[in-house]
């Protein structure tokens, strides 16, 4: 078929088209433009969600010719390409993966421990891209005048194509021997197609760039990538799988990332022990509502705050202040812009409200702030999963905080149970990479089942969502078929299967922190 659609295939597909045009008109085409305007915010939204999701089903038409057909035998490994577009750089990994690697090692998993005991044929970090460089153009003409530099930009997909298969192109990668592409977006990706196993339209990425909202990746990179499958994933849940695959021996989790904002994700195993799915969760409302004591007299900058006249909850401007401050949420605690503010380099303050700190100082007040934060997200999910039994710090804010940030302490709700729980953080920002980028080829071992969505966005801007939990399946073709009888027996063999190795993928020069070599533990 090689893509294309067969006649009687395509007259059925219009006749769904028009069917599915026929109910929308009969559920919202008689409302007027004067009877929209009456509807209140929590009705435009659902009608919106409702138009977005009937209009994926109106064009299913179009997937048999826009998604590329994956050429790949039954055992033949697949080779995989990680995107991950950050802030300021966009990283990039290639890995080759066995189906149902590992045998009975877990499911095809290994242990951090493994990382860096092999070559890098099987998995290869390749150099990163400045990120601006790579996804944004400078547009340098004006209106009536001569050709010179402005702040206006255009986003070209195509230029950003060619830039990427050039890329690859320096590292003997050929763009036309992948199976599999992942990008991963610092926000949140569309779930109309989830079901269909679509995951490609990024929703919003509001750290980076709005030009990225309803950007398709399938309809952008099939071409370059004409023998792929295309997916996307938000970067907090490709962090939360790839704590999940460097530590099959975690039941579950808490992932914090600290990047431009901060961002949670938990991963949750099958309490069967069957290994039959993974439960992840994106908790937005998290941290912006949660907030923590603030043991120092610097504040904290930006906020949230009710509009009198429409109810909703707005962002203040980042240079409102607050200095010093008692409290603070975790998104205003712990953002960019606070450290940026503790160096000095706060663009949106005036330099009278940020004398520069000294770095050792500058680390200390950010560990206290990161020793809190982690004490309210623990018992948060605490009040979901029960105790976590490991949390990991992700982000380039977090790398100083290793070695002083160690545990994680809380009392239960009830105040009926004291709770310990170990803290990783990364020494290294390769490691951290690794432990990333593992989760997005991870990934491609699952199929999203379920997914719920629950809450409304925090502050109703319509483009993101109050949280997010899904519910990850194993593909067939990875599923463990040798089940081994004895538990004694099955870690003795994970045990010699999974050195250097991982999801039958091999890491290069990278070695385990030694936080990690700490089994989990929970002091009651």
């Amino acid at each position: 078929r090689c893509g294309k659609i067969s006649v009687s295939e395509m007259l059925r597909a219009w006749w769904r088209r028009w069917v599915v045009g026929r109910k929308l008109q009969g559920a919202i085409g008689y409302l007027t433009l004067d009877e929209l305007a009456q509807l209140d915010e929590f009705s435009q939204q659902r009608l919106a969600d409702l138009l977005s999701f009937a209009t994926e089903i109106a064009s299913e038409s179009d997937i048999p010719a826009q998604v590329n057909v994956v050429e790949r035998r039954a055992n033949e490994p697949q080779n995989i390409l990680s995107i991950d577009i950050g802030g300021t750089r966009t990283k990039f990994m290639v890995a080759r993966q066995l189906p149902d690697a590992a045998g009975v090692a877990g499911g095809g998993v290994a242990s951090s421990s493994s990382l860096g005991r092999g070559n890098d044929e099987n998995m290869k970090l390749l150099p990163a891209i400045c990120s601006s460089e790579l996804w944004e153009e400078r547009d340098t003409k004006t209106d009536g005048g001569p050709w010179q530099a402005t702040d206006v930009y255009t986003f070209n997909t195509e230029a950003v194509a060619e830039r990427i298969k050039r890329h690859l192109a320096r590292h003997s990668i050929e763009s036309t021997k992948l199976h599999r592409v992942i990008f991963s977006v610092p926000g949140t990706v569309e779930l109309a197609g989830v079901y269909r196993d679509r995951l490609t339209v990024v929703k919003n990425m509001p750290s980076f760039s709005r030009k990225f909202r309803g950007l398709d990746f399938q309809k952008a990179f099939g071409s370059t990538f004409p023998k792929s499958k295309i997916s996307a994933l938000s970067d907090n849940m490709g962090a939360a799988l790839g704590a999940a695959c460097l530590r099959p021996d975690v039941k579950s989790g808490l992932v914090l990332v600290l990047g431009t904002a901060p961002a949670v994700a938990t991963f949750f195993r099958d309490p069967s022990g069957k290994d039959k799915y993974i439960e992840t969760g994106i908790w937005q409302s998290w941290v912006w509502f949660s907030k923590i004591p603030l043991h120092d007299p610097y504040g904290y900058c930006g906020g949230i705050k009710t509009d009198k006249e429409t109810g909703r909850i707005v962002v203040k401007p980042p240079s409102a202040y607050k200095i010093p401050h008692r409290q603070a949420r975790i998104r205003f605690a712990l953002d960019n812009n606070t450290w940026k503010r503790f160096m000095g380099r706060n663009p949106h303050l005036d330099k009278s409200l940020q004398s520069p700190l000294e770095i050792k100082e500058a680390t200390r007040v950010w560990a206290s702030r990161l020793q809190s934060s982690l004490n309210k997200l623990a018992e948060k999910f605490h009040d979901i999963y029960g105790p976590p039994e490991v949390v990991y710090v992700l982000g380039g804010n977090a790398t100083r905080c290793h070695g002083l940030v160690t545990q994680a302490k809380y009392e239960t709700t009830d105040q009926s149970m004291a709770v310990t729980v170990p803290v990783i953080i990364p020494k290294e920002d390769r490691k951290q990479q690794i432990m990333h980028m593992s989760g997005l080829v991870y990934s491609t071992q699952f199929k999203v089942k379920q997914v719920f969505a629950p809450g409304q966005d925090p502050l109703a801007r319509g483009w993101t969502r109050g949280g997010e939990i899904c519910m990850w399946v194993k593909r067939k073709e990875f599923r463990n078929k040798n089940k081994v009888k004895s538990t004694q027996t099955t870690t003795t063999t994970a045990t010699t299967a999974t050195k250097g190795s991982m999801m039958g993928l091999t890491s290069i020069d990278n070695t385990a922190t030694t936080n990690q070599q700490n089994k989990p533990t929970r002091a009651c």
